[in-house]
């Protein structure tokens, strides 16, 4: 992943998204892109930035990037060598992130506490749910709180939807560093589409080794839940509203339940299908 990209405010839950994000760059040898919005002066919008709070964004990046061994540049470079680049935008998620994310290999973002009360949480939630669905490249979900590590052990939740195919296939670089890969599908497997063992095969191709585990999937999420903590995994990945999401909302689905309400990192990714 050579562009890993993460909005930015001088706020702790960004200092953490910011670490995982270099650390990552560091790992899989990309580029971190932070942006910074500003509404535009006619956008009816409750997002605020000033001058000094873009300053401020700014310094947390600089800072973040120099104890990673970053070094922040102004312009877009081939170099290889280990750098960030900081940008300022107008505007809104909804309409910057079908800008920025469809060309981004990964986007870091942090879950909104609790239900997403109040201005900053609505906020972060238009974030993360933009950055799913306008971008449609893989966005890693991540609590409010360092990380310790990430990705050494990987579960991956197989419901042989396309959304589930594009985001194991947006993973692909995560999943060559993971120390141990699981598929864990529930329910059955009857739809005329990949099945978990086709998966298996697939990262085998890829030289990434994994084994496929099962349930009955009466309930989706508890048995993705205890497929994670049997598994002692430190990463969740899965495809995003593969139903739409104002479906996945009413009836509470699995995609929204682990995006917005569980305590774990997920790696998610949307398709259109």
């Amino acid at each position: 992943m050579s562009v890993i990209m993460v909005p930015v405010a001088n706020r702790p839950e960004c200092v953490h998204a910011l670490n995982v994000a270099f650390g990552l760059a560091v790992d899989l040898g990309g580029k971190v892109v932070g942006y910074h919005l500003h509404p535009h002066k006619n956008e009816s919008t409750k997002i605020k930035s000033s001058k000094g709070q873009a300053k401020e964004a700014c310094k947390l990046f600089d800072d973040v990037a120099s104890q990673a061994g970053f070094v922040v540049k102004s312009k877009i470079t081939t170099s290889m060598d280990p750098a960030a680049h900081w940008h300022e935008i107008v505007g809104t998620p909804d309409k910057v992130m079908p800008i920025i994310g469809p060309l981004s290999d990964m986007i870091v973002v942090s879950r909104p506490k609790g239900a997403a009360k109040g201005e900053q949480g609505k906020i972060a939630r238009r974030f993360l749910i933009q950055a799913l669905r306008a971008s449609g490249r893989p966005t890693l979900i991540l609590p409010q709180r360092r990380i310790k590590t990430l990705g050494k052990r990987v579960l991956i939740g197989w419901d042989q939807s396309n959304t589930s195919v594009q985001a194991l296939i947006g993973a692909l670089p995560v999943l060559r560093q993971a120390q141990e890969v699981v598929i864990h599908s529930a329910g059955a497997n009857y739809q005329s589409a990949p099945k978990a063992n086709h998966a298996k095969a697939y990262l085998a191709m890829h030289g990434i080794k994994s084994k496929v585990t099962k349930s009955k999937g009466v309930h989706v999420e508890q048995d993705l839940e205890d497929a994670y903590e049997a598994n002692g995994s430190d990463l969740l990945v899965i495809g995003a509203y593969s139903r739409a999401r104002i479906v996945e909302r009413l009836l509470g689905g699995t995609s929204e339940h682990f995006i917005m309400k569980t305590s774990m990192p997920v790696l998610a990714t949307h398709a259109a299908t």
